[in-house]
């Protein structure tokens, strides 16, 4: 258990240090005036506060270093990937959609940043 429990540990890391590693990279672009290469030209409202890309490259980067946490590298704690609900179950606790009715990990919002857009 302890071995499986050290390669649950490195998994973890990994995965949350290339979640961090997309997120930099998408901050740098963006801080750049590179966002054309994620969002389509026209697609972004300017005046929006959120749409700064110096305030978005800044919340990026906050995320990326949320992930480099060694708490947030806990694959059991559901930040990097889906819960478990079986472990959920196992453990005799309550229902994770139960509470949580739209679950989103850091691997979602990765994707969903990354993934290519129609325009």
């Amino acid at each position: 258990a302890p071995e499986a429990a050290a390669n649950e540990a490195a998994l973890g890391a990994t995965e949350a240090s290339r979640l961090a590693s997309i997120l930099v990279t998408l901050a740098s672009d963006f801080q750049s005036g590179l966002a054309e290469r994620h969002r389509p030209r026209g697609m972004v409202d300017e005046s929006n506060y959120w749409n700064d890309p110096h305030r978005y490259a800044s919340v990026l980067r906050f995320l990326a270093n949320l992930l480099r946490r060694p708490e947030a590298q806990n694959v059991q704690h559901g930040i990097i990937g889906p819960v478990d609900e079986t472990e959920l179950f196992l453990s005799g606790r309550p229902e994770f959609r139960s509470t949580i009715k739209h679950p989103v990990c850091f691997r979602d919002i990765v994707h969903s940043l990354t993934a290519p857009r129609e325009e």
